[in-house]
């Protein structure tokens, strides 16, 4: 109040415009303790009007088509990922891919290199395929003809099939590369065709960046860092070309 007055009088003692009147100055303690048991009622208010007072019984059903519920990831050795539950881009159209990457990743079981790699890598190699049919399908076409462009998609390509090797280490290291190679020269759809080469190729960019993302590693993890890099460097570039 004290401080209040202060200002008021002597320092704005020659700011009418922006003196309080006494009324103000009056009022203004009371005003500052009732916003604070308001608040106070409130906060009460709100806690006995959406507390419920029973169990609310839903079915699991329900909740899982109100997306309430995440949905069952695939297994992997029997083993689940709640990291990376959600799986981006997996739609109808991708099922048939998806379902065939998991079916890979159980046949390599003998053949991981670690533990962390069996549960994350699948998203790496869908990754892969998706990088693997974007090559077959600019490579057709002969897009890009800028040479640093197609030099920064082949390190992509390059980059993902290495990552993919890595994470395996007994018998064959190149059998899974040669398995998911497979999968991409088949129709099951994981690939965006956006109607224009550009287009296309950072569509597809982008969802190698999404999986690599949703693969859990740290972002600063050795076997997706160098990968997502490549992947931002090869979308700048490309997006400069006309």
């Amino acid at each position: 109040m004290v401080q209040m007055a202060v200002v008021n009088f002597i320092i704005l003692r020659k700011r009418g415009d922006l003196r309080l009147s006494i009324c103000t100055l009056m009022l203004m303690p009371f005003y500052r303790y009732a916003t604070q048991v308001f608040r106070f009622i409130a906060l009460l208010q709100n806690a006995m009007q959406y507390t419920p007072y029973s169990r609310i019984s839903m079915s699991i059903s329900r909740r899982e088509a109100g997306a309430d519920v995440p949905p069952l990831p695939p297994m992997i050795h029997g083993r689940v990922d709640w990291k990376t539950v959600w799986q981006p881009g997996v739609t109808s159209s991708s099922t048939g891919v998806v379902d065939e990457i998991t079916r890979i990743a159980n046949a390599h079981a003998g053949r991981w290199k670690t533990e962390e790699d069996s549960i994350r890598g699948p998203n790496v190699m869908r990754a892969y395929v998706v990088a693997k049919k974007l090559e077959t399908h600019i490579s057709a076409h002969g897009f890009p003809r800028n040479k640093s462009a197609k030099a920064a998609l082949d390190d992509v390509f390059i980059s993902l099939r290495n990552r993919v090797n890595a994470m395996t280490g007994v018998g064959n290291p190149f059998a899974l590369v040669e398995a998911l190679d497979l999968v991409a020269a088949r129709g099951m759809m994981s690939f965006v065709d956006a109607g224009g080469l550009k287009a296309t190729t950072l569509e597809n960019l982008g969802e190698i960046a999404a999986l690599l993302d949703s693969a859990g590693y740290p972002k600063t993890h050795s076997k997706v860092k160098g990968s997502r890099e490549l992947v931002v460097v090869a979308s700048e570039m490309v997006g400069r070309l006309c």
